[in-house]
């Protein structure tokens, strides 16, 4: 069946393996920032394009921490639109840096990519600080809920963009 618009949500990270792809994967992890060489990243890539070629349409992507990652490197490689919530990314990122560089460009030189991401932030959130400095997109940080800004784990928590 053909539909107007499909979208894929990925999680965050929610398992051992999880954390390996985060911090130790030795194909691919995102603290060295290698993600996008992983066999992880490449499958689900795969599988947004299988299901974009199902449904007729580019599948829009949104994902959390890991989840965001995986949402930033599939709307880089396929055009995707893509709504990010407090994606980490290791500050020796060389691609998502090289990706920045090349998205300050004047517009008619930027690859398509460089619009179609919005990154959402809880202030004090440890794991996106480095992204806020690194990554291209639309950037939008919002206030902690609970009132301290401050660097914390909690501040990482989904929970935090909706009341």
């Amino acid at each position: 069946a053909k539909l107007n618009k499909s979208y894929i949500g990925y999680r965050g990270t929610a398992d051992l393996d999880d954390v390996k792809l985060d911090v130790s994967n030795k194909d691919g992890n995102i603290v060295a920032g290698t993600q996008r060489k992983s066999a992880t990243f490449k499958k689900r890539l795969a599988k947004h394009r299988e299901i974009s070629k199902k449904y007729g349409n580019t599948a829009g992507v949104a994902g959390h921490s890991l989840g965001g990652n995986i949402s930033d490197y599939v709307a880089r490689e396929t055009g995707a639109k893509a709504q990010v919530f407090n994606t980490g990314r290791g500050a020796l990122d060389g691609e998502a840096l090289a990706d920045k560089a090349l998205c300050k460009l004047p517009k008619r030189l930027r690859p398509n990519y460089c619009g179609n991401i919005t990154r959402h932030r809880i202030a004090g959130d440890p794991l996106s600080i480095a992204d806020k400095f690194i990554s291209y997109g639309k950037n939008k940080t919002y206030s902690n809920p609970s009132g301290n800004n401050m660097i914390s784990a909690k501040s990482h928590s989904l929970d935090n963009f909706y009341k």
